[in-house]
């Protein structure tokens, strides 16, 4: 997934999403009031956990979430936000299938287009 933001509000979308998703709870699925359970099995676990080690290998910035897994039993991961990395990073270009996003900035739809069209898969996208 990745989620274009204008540059007119970007800053106002990444902190008000970035409070939302710091508000949510992380924990087994039976646990009361959890928005996010476990990634489905460790196969897949450590697939998103790389994704967060090359976003802090690569110096992106996180706007939450850069502590990546959570102690503890299961497959836990904090939700990740990562703010405005490189179009060519892994981060946009694959699709990680954990609780891990990159929102982008742009500033003309011609721009735009062409950004969320570079893609392989394009399973997922935002445009605000």
């Amino acid at each position: 997934k990745r989620i274009y933001v204008h540059q007119d509000i970007y800053s106002e979308f990444l902190e008000t999403m970035t409070a939302v998703v710091k508000g949510w709870k992380v924990g087994p699925v039976a646990g009361q009031d959890v928005m996010l359970g476990p990634v489905q099995n460790q196969r897949q676990y450590e697939i998103v956990r790389d994704f967060y080690e090359d976003c802090r290998r690569n110096g992106y910035s996180f706007a939450t979430g850069a502590e990546g897994a959570i102690a503890g039993t299961g497959y836990l991961l904090q939700p990740a936000i990562i703010d405005n990395p490189p179009d060519a990073s892994r981060i946009v270009m694959e699709e990680p299938f954990g609780p891990i996003v990159p929102i982008l900035s742009w500033l003309t739809e011609e721009e735009v287009v062409t950004r969320v069209n570079d893609t392989l898969s394009g399973l997922g996208g935002s445009v605000w």
